[in-house]
């Protein structure tokens, strides 16, 4: 398990990857199951610049999406968009050709929680993702 401390994080690699405060990137691994954690407490913006990244999100290496919240995930909103192509965390990330991303919000808020960058199939991003509560054992340790 990796976690993101207060600023802008990169975290890499299979196992569970939180995002903390600030906007972090999360870089799963390409073969091993890899569960993205976003943060509904700690996201506060509806700015694509305050979201947390998820790259390498690969649905066949076992790729889940977490988000803690206290809502439900009927609260969630799934946006293809393909205006996004490049953002800049420490490195470029660049949208591959024909690609697109699925940005990831709260509807009730319009509050961004993240951005699963050249993965543009929405459908297949919300069946892979579920709303844990803030008190789940996983999200207490480390």
């Amino acid at each position: 398990m990796a976690r993101g401390g207060q600023g802008d994080d990169t975290l890499v690699g299979g196992g569970v990857l939180i995002g903390n405060f600030g906007a972090d990137l999360l870089e799963g691994s390409l073969g091993a199951p890899t569960v993205f954690v976003l943060r509904s407490d700690t996201e506060t913006g509806t700015q694509l610049e305050a979201a947390d990244l998820m790259d390498s999100f690969r649905p066949t290496a076992g790729h889940r999406i977490a988000v803690a919240g206290d809502f439900s995930v009927a609260d969630l909103t799934f946006d293809v968009a393909t205006v996004v192509s490049t953002f800049n965390r420490r490195r470029t990330l660049t949208a591959a050709d024909g690609l697109a991303d699925v940005l990831i919000r709260r509807t009730s808020t319009g509050q961004l929680l993240g951005v699963v960058v050249n993965f543009g199939d929405a459908n297949v991003v919300r069946s892979l993702t579920e709303v844990v509560p803030f008190t789940d054992p996983a999200l207490q340790l480390g």
